[in-house]
This record gives structure tokens, sequence and C-alpha cells, in this order.
């Protein structure tokens, strides 16, 4: 129920307020009401407007319809501040606002987990290539003493039989030697013409055994192994374990005995003068060798445009085979193997070529004793 309309004055002039325009106040309260209807107002601007015309009429307004007196007396009795139930307050909260949930992108941060490629880092481990080193070295010179005492005893037999045919046998033989060179189509272009231009040290095995050399019985030679007057094989005892690969004896079937002797590799090895008393390298202690500086003038003399500027040379696996009569120390046959590698170097170009020069000694006879 509405209350009874009491007389307010004017407290400034103590004058009876002046009554509001009837049509004026009907039109005002249906906006209100209207609005509120069509939710187009929110509760808090109703509650604001009819704040407004309370504190300027102090008193409550009468539009004679029911059911806006009865809204309008709700508002004005201090109700208003309670929310009006056409004011869902859950229309305030945007969902959409749950953009903020998917801030989960930063959870595709995740490829710093991928950062696991400094795991890759690895190849670090894979710095094992220099195990692979390995193959480089060669049989170890420092042998045990069985196998250091292997190798003087057969160097020495070999000396005792080479030095005995050497000065005081002195049988008669024949010796064939060939020559070959391997140049590789690339890295040999310096070569190209050296074997055609020294035809008479490049012999083909039918060649040399078409037209061996006969030594004669009782003579003084250089044909026997090296280039001494009175040594066939110059390698001293003590130097066995260094200069020597491999040294063995084998029985062979017939009763006779094969000594063989693989050198170790050496490059650039000195040659030994013919009247020298103690070898100059090791190669040249049991084998013919050439000097780098040989090769390299044997070489530029058959350029044209080049010119040969350095050269070296590198001795591998020298090989001698000796097949004796353990009986008398007579050697029956002998092979001996050089191999060396020249390396050669011009304006342009660096070319390798192999050698591998054989020579065969047969048919010994050393006469009736």
């Amino acid at each position: 129920m509405r209350k009874k309309k009491e007389k307010n004055l004017n407290p400034e002039s103590n004058v009876p307020a002046t009554p509001v325009d009837g049509n004026v106040v009907k039109i005002v309260a249906m906006v209100i009401v209207t609005c509120i209807v069509v939710g187009l107002v929110s509760s808090t601007a109703i509650k604001l407007a009819a704040s407004t015309y309370y504190l300027q009429t102090q008193r409550k307004l009468a539009t004679n319809i029911p059911l806006v007196d009865a809204a309008l007396d709700k508002i004005t009795d201090g109700e208003a501040g309670a929310p009006l139930p056409t004011d869902p307050p859950t229309t305030q909260a945007p969902t959409t606002q749950a953009p903020s949930t998917t801030q989960a992108p930063s959870t595709t941060k995740a490829p710093d987990t991928t950062k696991a490629p400094d795991t890759t880092k690895a190849p670090d481990t894979t710095k094992a290539p220099e195990t692979t080193k390995a193959p480089e070295t060669t049989e170890p010179e420092t042998d045990s003493p069985e196998t250091i005492k292997q190798k003087q005893d057969i160097l020495n037999q070999y000396k005792a039989l080479v030095s005995y045919a050497k000065t005081v046998g002195k049988p008669s033989f024949t010796k064939v030697t060939y020559r070959s060179l391997q140049k590789d189509f690339l890295t040999g272009t310096l070569l190209h013409s050296v074997d055609k231009a020294y035809a008479d040290y490049f012999v083909s095995k039918e060649a040399a055994e078409a037209a061996p050399v006969l030594v004669p019985a009782n003579t003084a030679t250089s044909e026997l192994l090296i280039n001494h007057q009175l040594y066939a094989c110059m390698l001293a005892t003590e130097d066995a374990s260094a200069a020597i690969k491999t040294a063995t004896s084998v029985d062979l079937e017939d009763g006779n005995k094969k000594l063989t002797i693989v050198l170790r590799d050496e490059t650039d090895p000195a040659v030994t003068a013919p009247d020298a008393e103690k070898a100059a390298s090791f190669t040249s202690a049991m084998f013919p060798v050439v000097t780098a500086d040989t090769l390299k003038e044997k070489v530029n003399s058959t350029l044209i445009i080049s010119e040969i500027s350095s050269a070296s040379v590198t001795y591998s696996d020298c090989t001698v085979e000796v097949i004796y009569n353990p009986a008398t120390g007579r050697i029956i046959s002998m092979t001996q193997t050089v191999n060396y590698t020249g390396s050669f170097k011009g304006m342009l170009l660096t070319s390798t070529g192999t050698v591998t020069e054989v020579s065969e000694y047969k048919d010994f006879n050393y006469g009736a004793f």
C-alpha cells in the first residue's frame, strides 16, 4: 500500500514545494518502467533515476497505475539496493574470456624440449676415428728377445752363404734382372714417357731371360747382390731387429733350406759406396739402391714443358730368398726383389711411380770342391 502523502517544506525557503505536473510524472514513470521491461537500461541506472527524483521531490511518485506505482514503491522504499530480477548478472560474465585458457599455446613451447639437438653434439664422441690411425703403424721396431735372436741367427746364416760365394767359393752363375714401372693414369703424368726413354733399364722378364748375365767361376764380381768389392751383405748383426721386418727359415722337401728376409721400409736411403767399410743405410747394405736426386735427373730429362722441382724415394718390402744346401753351405738359387716408389713434384703436378726390380740368380757351380 502507498503511504499517505505528506507535505514536505523546502528547508531553505520554508515554503511548500511546488507540486509536479501530473502528466509529466506519468510520462517519466512510464519511460522508466518501459526501460525496465525492455531491458535496455540496467538496474543500476533505474535506481539512480528513481533516487534522484526522490531527492529532488522528497516524495513518492503517484501515477495511479497500480503496476507502475508498485514498481516505483519498491525502488524508493530502499529496496532498490537489491538487483532487479530483470538484470541477470550472469550475462555480465562473458565466457569468451576463456581465451586466457587458450594461453595453453605456451605449452607449445615444448620446442624447448626439442633442444635435444644439443645431444647431437655426440659427434665429439665420434672422435674415435683417431683410433683408426692404428692401421698406419707398422710392425713395432721393438721385438721380443726371442724374435731378435731369430732375426740375428737368420741374418748370420745368410751372410755366411753369400760371403762365402763372393770371396771364397766364387762360383759361376747366371743372373737375370728385369724391371717394371707402375704409374697411375692420373698421378703418373710426369712419368708418361720415362719407361720408353730408358728402355735398357726397364727390361721385361722375357727380354732379360733371352740375354742373361753370365758370371764365370773364380771371378770377383759386382753382380752378386750389391755393388761392393768385398761384401755381398753389409748389414750388421746388431742392426737385425731395427732393419729386418721378418726373417724365416724353412726346410724344403728335397732336403734343402730356404731363408727369406724382408726389410722394413726406408725413405731416401743413402747409397753405400763400393769401397765402404760400413753400410750407409739398412737397404743399401743388402740391395742396390738409387737416390732421389738420380731419379729426379732421369725424369727431368724426359720432360719438355714441365720440370721436376723436388723428389723423394721410398723402398718398401725389399725381399731376398735363398735356397741352399745345408750340408755344403752352397747356394742353389737366389731371388732378390727391390721395390721403390718415387714421388716427383713439378710446377703444377705431383706424380708417383713404383719400380719393381727382380734379380734371379741360378745355375750356381762351385766346381769339384
